[in-house]
Formats: C-alpha cells, sequence, structure tokens
C-alpha cells in the first residue's frame, strides 16, 4: 500500500512523530484491531510500529504505537486464504486478520522486527510462518503494468472479495480464472488495489462503454456469489458501482437474478 493514500487523519498523526520518515511497509485490514467491522492499518519504520483502528461508525483512530526494538514478538500466519497478524506490544497481545493481498506487506514488517532484534543481542525465535508461500498474484515487474481496462476489473473484484474480511479459495481461484491466470494483469490489478481507494477507482473507469459496465457488473456479482452467499458488505459495495455508473435498475435486477439461478446448483440435486 503506497503511503499517499492513507488516510489524512493517519497521515497528520504519523508527521507529528515520525516528521518526514519513510514506511519500510503498510497492511490495511478492513476490520479493527478487536476484529469489528471497519479499518485497520500497521504502519512499520526502521524504528517503530504503530497500529491504527476504528471501527465502523467511530470517528477517530485509536493509536496503538512502539519502538519496534521493544516489542515482545511478531508472528505472521495464514489459516486457510487469510493472513493473521500477530503482536506483542507492551505485554498485550493483538491479532489483526487481513487478505491473503497483504502478506508480503506483512512479512516486511516481522522480517524488520528479527532484524532490529537481533541488532540488540537479544535475538528471539525467528517468527514462524504458516505457509510461506508468496501470493498467486506477485510478478514484482508487473507493478509497472500501466492501468488499463481489464486492471480495472481485476482490482474490481479484488475490492469486491476482500470487503467482508474473508476471501474463499472459491474467489481467488474466479479471479485468477476471469484474468486467465496472467500474472501481469494481476500483480497490476493487486498494486492498484494496495494504493487506491475504491471511490478511485471508479473514478478512473468513468470513461467504461455501456457494455463494459455491465461486464464489471455480473463478474463483480458472480464473484459475490462464489463463496455461496452474498454478503450485505458485497452487496453494497457493488450497488455503489452500479449506481456511479448509471446502470439501470432493470438492467441490475436482470443480471442479479440471472446468477443467482445460473449459481443454485443445488436445485439440480433435488
Amino acid at each position: 500500500m503506497n503511503f499517499s493514500f492513507l488516510p489524512e487523519k493517519i497521515k497528520t498523526q504519523l508527521a507529528e512523530i515520525v516528521a518526514d520518515q519513510i514506511p519500510i511497509s503498510i497492511a490495511r485490514s478492513s476490520a479493527s484491531v478487536e476484529g469489528k467491522p471497519g479499518e485497520g492499518y500497521v504502519v512499520a519504520y526502521n524504528d517503530k510500529i504503530f497500529i491504527f483502528s476504528r471501527a465502523l461508525g467511530e470517528r477517530d483512530y485509536v493509536n496503538i504505537s512502539a519502538d519496534l526494538g521493544n516489542v515482545g514478538s511478531i508472528n505472521v500466519k495464514k489459516d486457510g486464504i487469510n493472513s493473521f497478524f500477530d503482536v506483542n506490544i507492551g505485554g498485550k497481545k493483538y491479532s489483526m486478520k487481513f487478505s491473503s493481498f497483504e502478506e508480503r506487506n506483512l512479512k516486511s514488517i516481522a522480517d524488520s522486527w528479527v532484524l532490529k532484534s537481533e541488532s540488540t543481542n537479544d535475538a528471539p525465535k525467528v517468527p514462524q510462518e504458516q505457509d510461506s508461500t508468496a501470493s498467486e498474484y506477485d510478478e514484482p515487474l508487473a507493478a509497472k503494468e500501466p492501468f488499463s481496462t481489464i486492471t480495472g476489473l481485476a482490482a474490481a473484484m479484488m475490492y469486491v472479495a476482500s470487503v467482508d474480511d474473508d476471501i474463499s479459495k472459491e474467489e481467488d481461484y474466479y479471479i485468477i480464472a476471469m484474468m486467465g491466470n496472467n500474472k501481469k494483469i494481476l500483480s497490476a490489478g493487486l498494486a492498484y488495489y494496495k494504493s487506491h481507494s475504491f471511490d478511485e477507482l471508479l473514478l478512473d473507469l468513468k470513461g467504461l462503454s455501456g457494455e463494459q459496465k455491465l461486464c464489471f457488473l455480473a463478474n463483480m456479482m458472480e464473484l459475490g456469489m462464489k463463496d455461496g452467499v452474498l454478503h450485505s458488505s458485497e452487496l453494497n459495495l457493488i450497488r455503489q458501482f452500479s449506481n456511479y455508473m448509471n446502470i439501470e435498475e432493470d438492467q441490475y435486477s436482470t443480471i442479479k437474478q440471472v446468477l443467482l439461478i445460473k449459481n443454485k446448483i443445488s436445485s439440480l440435486r433435488t
């Protein structure tokens, strides 16, 4: 995630503490540090770590921080397709759930903590990482891929997949399949997802044709159904896209109903 796209409130707080220092890594969660719906950010510098968090509906962020060398432990692990960031600050343990898209950023933070601990001659054990496989979207050079309509579709589906903070394997596989397993497109979409908000994506897609808008809508909606449940958070995001693109209500309803019928495989087993 690019530093410039952190919320302004967080950037203001950081500027007062670390001035113009550049973070070594930033990760974003769509849940608060208490695990409630909301948002959370982990921002790591060479010598400090910050956790900013607020639950849905809250105005201000909770700020938890410490010198990196004084952090008790940092552990990055995977549980299915989600990544968990466990950290001990001041004797209190925090655990935050992230999408698999953030795994590399979280590991960069954990690695920096290990190096810092070793430099103080009090090196703890290296954090145990469950499943150290890099993200299936990783392709370092592909981040230079220019923004395009297909990149926008990849990013749009990533927003839908992660909005409920629980990316299923079915959703992950669907994104990969729809992009033809093209690593450059997937990585470019991931880079956009990490560095931009959904509102910014809508602005960048304002030139879509009528057919392209419906293609986006159908794929976003089908992705949301892939885990068997179209969550309200996913539906709200899809509705936001549809309203911004001025898609007619009858077109929206038709696509939704056709996909509901298409994905109701259970009806064939009766």
